[in-house]
């Protein structure tokens, strides 16, 4: 789940949360607590192009929720995203997932 924040006329996205089962409560801290925060330094804003690059292409679901999310989310810890992370809702977006299909295609 991304957390998204206007400022101006700039939407980006500013933070990160992964909702994972608390079926079995050791995998789950072991994955909230050393596996989430190890993927959020590795994961680049490339990453982020092309998941959003993938949702475009398959014609994937994606919900937005404006200043209230479900309350089944609330709980879930959001990590913040770097400058070099965030990605900004604008016209260079769709240039890049542009460029990720145009790469794909070779």
């Amino acid at each position: 789940m991304f957390e998204i924040k206007s400022s101006d006329s700039v939407v980006e996205s500013i933070a990160i949360a992964f909702n994972i089962p608390k079926k079995d409560k050791t995998k789950w801290a072991i994955e909230e607590r050393i596996i989430v925060p190890e993927v959020c330094e590795a994961i680049t804003r490339e990453d982020f192009i092309k998941y959003f690059a993938d949702i475009v292409e398959k014609d994937g679901n994606f919900a937005v929720y404006i200043d209230k999310k479900p309350t089944e989310y609330e709980k879930l810890k959001f990590h913040a995203l770097t400058d070099e992370q965030k990605v900004v809702f604008n016209e260079h977006l769709v240039m890049a997932i542009m460029k990720v299909f145009d790469e794909r295609k070779k």
